[in-house]
């Protein structure tokens, strides 16, 4: 018994230790992760200063990659069902990323430079893909993306840029 405890031990502080060098945070930044389920796995990098990333799955075989550079930065990342995907990068100052799963088999990816943007993702179905370019400042996107199969790819290239994507069916 005390070798399987000595066993567990030793495992759980190889785990953690093998982690530090992904999830890096600079002063004042936060890193927020909730896992449940199974095969679920998070790749996060975030430099500058007073960055944001909060990351919560629940199901199994869900993927997350973020890399935030900057100041002031904020991605929240949420996937609930099996299979998912999610990336986004962040560079400049002040963007925000927030994108929501729901489902199964959805891909999603954001890239975001400049400073001031706002992107907003939320898909709900099955086989769904989104892919969005932001490389100005204050400008906002978003993508609703509803049923089976629904496939965009968004880029905002200038400032002050306002988009809504919404698609349906099954």
């Amino acid at each position: 018994m005390k070798l399987r405890l000595l066993l567990a031990a030793s495992a759980s502080l190889v785990s953690v230790a093998a982690a530090a060098p992904v999830a890096d945070a600079q002063p004042r930044s936060q890193i927020r992760i909730e896992q449940s389920g199974m095969n679920n796995q998070i790749a996060g990098r975030q430099s500058g200063y007073q960055v944001s990333l909060s990351v919560k799955q629940d199901g199994y075989e869900q993927y997350i990659q973020a890399a935030q550079r900057g100041a002031h930065a904020v991605a929240a990342i949420r996937q609930y069902g099996k299979r998912n995907e999610a990336g986004l990068t962040q560079d400049g100052w002040r963007n925000r990323s927030f994108l929501g799963q729901l489902g199964a088999y959805n891909r999603s990816n954001t890239y975001q430079s400049g400073s001031n943007n706002i992107t907003g993702i939320a898909q709900m179905g099955s086989n769904n893909t989104a892919v969005t370019t932001q490389t100005g400042s204050y400008s906002a996107l978003g993508v609703i993306q509803v049923g089976n199969g629904q496939t965009t790819n968004v880029t905002q290239t200038r400032s002050g840029e306002v988009k809504l994507v919404i698609q349906g069916g099954f």
